[in-house]
């Protein structure tokens, strides 16, 4: 799964973790300041150089783990 793709997906779960009320307010702002970041992050890489170094791509890959076992946790 590329990246942007995992972020949707991370996005998703988040919104369904707030509707099922499995996860906070509180829980989920940070999470999704997270994604939002990552969002940019993406964003800036595509327009400095039109795609991911491999260390980039690891990097993110490395924070969206970590933010799916956040959103696991709180759900």
């Amino acid at each position: 799964m590329n990246i942007p793709s995992r972020v949707d997906n991370l996005q998703a779960r988040l919104r369904a973790g707030r509707t099922e009320g499995s996860l906070t307010r509180q829980e989920a702002a940070p999470i999704r300041q997270e994604l939002q970041q990552t969002r940019a992050d993406i964003r800036q890489d595509r327009i400095d150089g039109g795609k991911f170094t491999a260390k980039e791509r690891m990097q993110s890959n490395f924070d969206l783990n970590d933010l799916s076992k956040q959103i696991f946790q709180g759900r």
